[in-house]
């Protein structure tokens, strides 16, 4: 059986990993369905990601924003041949 208050406090704890503030963590993950949702998104992302410019930024209930989208890197002198 799962434990929530278990559940949620390890889902906060690694949102506050990937740059969450610890309030919006809390926000994010009210309740231990939360939790398991969160801990599907965070083991659904590949930490290889950022390493090409993807940022986390969770699903769409995720209380962060991001700074970038995928267009950013699109400019014509931003591409080598």
């Amino acid at each position: 059986m799962v434990d929530p208050d278990k559940a949620i406090a390890t889902v906060v704890s690694r949102l506050m990993d990937k740059g969450y503030s610890a309030g919006d963590a809390a926000d994010h993950v009210r309740d231990v369905e939360q939790a398991l949702l969160g801990l599907f998104e965070l083991d659904g992302w590949e930490p290889g990601y950022e390493s090409i410019g993807l940022e986390f930024a969770g699903s769409a209930a995720s209380v962060r924003a991001i700074k970038k989208t995928i267009e950013d890197g699109d400019d014509a002198e931003d591409i080598e041949s």
